[in-house]
């Protein structure tokens, strides 16, 4: 793979070879057949270097429709990424196509554009009229009455969960934050603000993590999850959202009793104080069953300096 990238970097950026037809058919002819070569990485490459034929040319090799739709949008080829998601036949990528087009052009244009394709389904058409007209009495409310700002913006959040795009979500959450901010409610601007960067890091989670399902799950939740194979992750994104270590040690207590790793629960408990006490950790153990693991918290040889001395007896009669 190392000599496969060396070669892609030599057959873009070779200063010899300019002809940008004879590139694309080079890189075309070496690695198509040749397993494991990233084409969609070739692709951004022949980007970044402003040979725009390069990666035309190479969109239709082994490169995913969802990524060849992806660059055509970046490239402005409008009417080539919708082809191509109507040929495939995905809606939810036709209605992607067709918003991410939308925010491009005014509401006629959308429309009279909505008007000449004829292989539209009915269902997603009547989708984009409708979230037109969402739009303009968005707009109209607000231009005839400020004071509706708020409730349109939790009717933006609201439409957030209709969507299965997550450029679509992103979107309606940025507004619904943008409004609460005109009508100074800061609070909740902000967390709809971190709504929107945890949708953001659970896509980015899901392409880099194999078989990982974290769309949709809150914060507590999605930690918990990676916690079970991805603890470097959950401990990351721990930091980045300000979770309260309270908050942590319960979800990392729970998480590492479901994998029955008593040891690790016992060289955890076994940190500088534990925020939360010593209590739920005896608590997880009983609710498994696990007597003699729960029988730990309550020795004094160990937990003596961190104990919750008004909790001693509570937890040493939980044991007997």
């Amino acid at each position: 793979e190392g000599e496969n990238r060396i070669l892609v970097q030599w057959a873009i950026n070779n200063p010899i070879n300019t002809n940008e037809e004879t590139i694309a058919e080079i890189i075309k002819k070496r690695l198509s057949n040749v397993s494991g070569i990233p084409f969609i990485e070739i692709i951004r490459e022949a980007f970044i270097a402003k040979k725009i034929i390069v990666v035309r040319r190479l969109l239709d090799t082994k490169v995913p429709v969802n990524d060849q739709i992806d660059i055509l949008l970046i490239l402005g080829d409008k009417n080539e990424a919708l082809q191509r998601a109507l040929t495939c036949g995905n809606n939810d990528l036709v209605l992607y196509v067709l918003m991410r087009i939308k925010a491009d052009e005014s509401p006629t244009e959308f429309m009279m554009r909505l008007e000449k394709i004829r292989s539209l389904p009915l269902s997603l058409h009547l989708q984009c009229l409708e979230e037109i007209e969402r739009k303009k009495l968005h707009t109209d409310l607000i231009k005839k009455s400020p004071n509706e700002k708020e409730k349109i913006a939790y009717s933006c959040i609201i439409q957030r969960f209709g969507s299965p795009q997550i450029q679509n979500q992103k979107t309606e959450l940025s507004n619904a934050s943008k409004l609460f901010k005109e009508v100074k409610n800061d609070f909740i601007a902000h967390l709809v603000d971190d709504e929107q960067r945890l949708i953001t890091r659970q896509d980015e989670l899901e392409k880099k993590i194999l078989n990982s399902l974290l769309k949709g799950l809150s914060l507590c939740a999605t930690i918990e999850q990676l916690m079970m194979n991805n603890e470097r992750e959950a401990e990351q994104l721990k930091k980045e959202f300000n979770m309260p270590d309270k908050r942590y040690w319960w979800i990392k207590i729970q998480v590492l009793a479901k994998k029955s790793a008593w040891s690790s629960l016992a060289d955890f408990g076994k940190k500088p104080s534990s925020p939360i006490g010593y209590e739920p950790f005896i608590d997880i153990c009983l609710k498994y069953g696990k007597l003699e693991e729960a029988k730990r918290y309550v020795d004094k040889s160990l937990y003596s300096s961190k104990l919750d001395e008004d909790r001693v007896p509570y937890m040493y009669a939980k044991v007997q």
